[in-house]
């Protein structure tokens, strides 16, 4: 900051401060990230589910956790779950079997967390029966 003052011979009292402009690159900086565009499932269980995913094109910056958020299809009152992963894949555990599931992923940097990705429906399989034929 520079401040410039006018000369006392005039009898005003004025002054003038003048700020740098920021770094217009990092003008930007807090912008969130993309979103994860693409989430495969990769095993299905009674129970579990495992999925991957790939990195956003565009992170800003580097990403610390991902965020999935999951709930049952045909809940009532969408009562979310998440589970957080550090790299590009996670189990999601603790399912119902023969459920159907929603699940959307989101990626954290320091600028934040990103908008969750595409919604992707995956059921879970059967559980077994203990009948013996």
């Amino acid at each position: 900051m520079v401040t410039k003052g006018v000369p006392a011979s005039t009898g005003i009292v004025m002054q003038e401060v003048l700020c740098p402009l920021p770094d217009s690159s990092k003008l930007f900086s807090n912008a969130v990230g993309s979103r994860v565009s693409e989430v495969i499932k990769e095993k299905v269980q009674q129970r579990s589910i495992q999925l991957s995913w790939q990195e956003p094109q565009q992170p800003n910056g580097v990403i610390t956790e991902y965020e999935i958020k999951y709930y049952e299809k045909n809940q009532k009152d969408r009562i979310y779950s998440t589970v957080r992963s550090k790299s590009t894949y996670a189990t999601v555990n603790n399912l119902k079997p023969s459920t159907a599931y929603v699940f959307q992923i989101r990626a954290f940097t320091e600028a934040g967390y990103g908008t969750f990705g595409p919604r992707l429906e995956i059921t879970t399989k059967e559980e077994a029966s203990g009948m013996v034929y």
